[in-house]
C-alpha cells in the first residue's frame, strides 16, 4: 500500500512530498530517498527535482503513525527548508517558522483523513 501527494508550499515555494506506505524502505528505494535502514516508523528527506526545485518527503508508516511521530517529523521538515532556504529561526519573532510548522501538519493530517489512515 503507498499513497503519495505533491503539494506546492505557499511562501517559501517548492513541494511537500506526503507517503503513506507499510514499506518505507521500499518507498525509498523506489524514489531514491537514501534510507538505509528498514525500522522507522516515518522519515524526512530533502531534495531537489529535476529541475532544481526543492522537495521535502514526509514517509509515514500508517501502522505507527502518531501524534508525536507527526510532530518530530515536522519539525524536521521545517528545519531542512529553513536551511535550504538560508533562513534562520528566530527565537523571539517565530511567526515564520510556527507558520510553517503548522501548515506542514495541517497538510498530514488533512491527507491522513482523506485515506481513510488513523492517527492515535
Amino acid at each position: 500500500m503507498e499513497k503519495k501527494v505533491k503539494i506546492d508550499i505557499p511562501i517559501y515555494f517548492g513541494y511537500l512530498i506526503i507517503v503513506f506506505s507499510d514499506d518505507l524502505k521500499a518507498v525509498s528505494d523506489k524514489y531514491k530517498l537514501g534510507l538505509e535502514e528498514q525500522n522507522y516508523p516515518a522519515f524526512v528527506v530533502g531534495d531537489k527535482d529535476l529541475s532544481g526545485v526543492n522537495q521535502y518527503w514526509m514517509v509515514f508508516n500508517p501502522k505507527y503513525i502518531c501524534h508525536t511521530i507527526i510532530a518530530h517529523e515536522v519539525v524536521h521538515c521545517a528545519n531542512w527548508l529553513f536551511f535550504d532556504i538560508s533562513a534562520k529561526p528566530d527565537l523571539i519573532n517565530d511567526e515564520p517558522y510556527a507558520y510553517l510548522v503548522g501548515w506542514i501538519t495541517g497538510q498530514i493530517y488533512k491527507y491522513a483523513e482523506k485515506n481513510g489512515i488513523n492517527i492515535n
